[in-house]
């Protein structure tokens, strides 16, 4: 049950990596957690559960200080770009990027940061978009531009990573890969398509809004638009669990994690 109000609590590809993430992060009490891209905190705010006080990233003003209005005492905050970290080297025995390096147009100096501020030993979890799914997406073969395509924090300078773009981008920060995850299969990615389809239909042809943020996502939650949502969401989250028991868990996802480590 969400007691937070967050509204990331509620979107599909946000649950669907939920266990994947925290299954590779693998969290021990007491460690240093360092999550770019936070968004509005939701993987964040899990992360007080295992006892740690993470540090939340991200380009947006407006998603921080929807962190803020959360009252999520334990977070600490920094309004920051992922190339260029105030952070001190070795600073952190974990660090999550879910999300986040398709939207940056240097992702090799975002990763340099990224290690820089890794302590040898440490594990950075990334997910990213994958491009070696077999499904095509119901977006793109219908032409209709996304939040993706336009300037603002949400806007994509690639379309995602195979296994091994993403393997030799972290081989040039000096990581190598140890688990890799592929997640979002047929019935996951049409639902999201769907979503996506019904979200942007509201956001374009009511709001006549072309770009947004999770921030303004976040003052959804009290619309009648949500509710109605929110009321369907049990069961789209046990439709995309469709995957995990109609198709190999070694196909080709459009979604990929993948955990690496840096060397001592």
């Amino acid at each position: 049950m969400n007691t937070t109000g967050n509204i990331a609590f509620y979107d599909l590809h946000t649950r669907i990596r939920d266990p994947i993430i925290f299954s590779l992060l693998d969290i021990k009490q007491g460690e240093r957690i360092l999550d770019v891209g936070s968004g509005t905190g939701y993987f964040a705010e899990k992360m007080i559960a295992y006892g740690v006080a993470p540090v939340c990233v991200d380009i947006s003003v407006d998603n921080l200080l929807s962190i803020k209005q959360h009252q999520m005492n334990h977070l600490f905050l920094i309004n920051a770009h992922a190339e260029k970290l105030p952070l001190r080297n070795d600073s952190f025995d974990k660090i999550l990027c879910s999300e986040v390096l398709e939207h940056i147009d240097d992702e090799r100096q975002a990763l340099r940061e990224l290690v820089r501020a890794l302590r040898p030993g440490g594990l950075l979890v990334i997910t990213v978009p994958c491009t070696e799914s077999k499904f095509p997406s119901l977006i793109e073969c219908l032409g209709i531009k996304t939040v993706h395509d336009y300037d603002g924090p949400e806007k994509h300078y690639r379309k995602g990573y195979t296994l091994a773009e993403l393997s030799s981008v972290l081989g040039n920060a000096g990581m190598s890969i140890s688990r890799s995850v592929y997640f979002s299969h047929f019935f996951s990615k049409l639902l999201l398509d769907v979503i996506s389809l019904l979200h942007l239909f509201l956001r374009k042809f009511v709001m006549r809004q072309c770009a947004w943020n999770w921030a303004d996502i976040q003052q959804l939650n009290s619309s009648v638009f949500f509710s109605i949502y929110k009321i369907f969401f049990p069961f789209l989250l046990m439709v995309s669990k469709l995957d995990k028991y109609l198709l190999s868990s070694k196909s080709q996802g459009c979604g990929l994690a993948v955990c690496s480590k840096k060397q001592a």
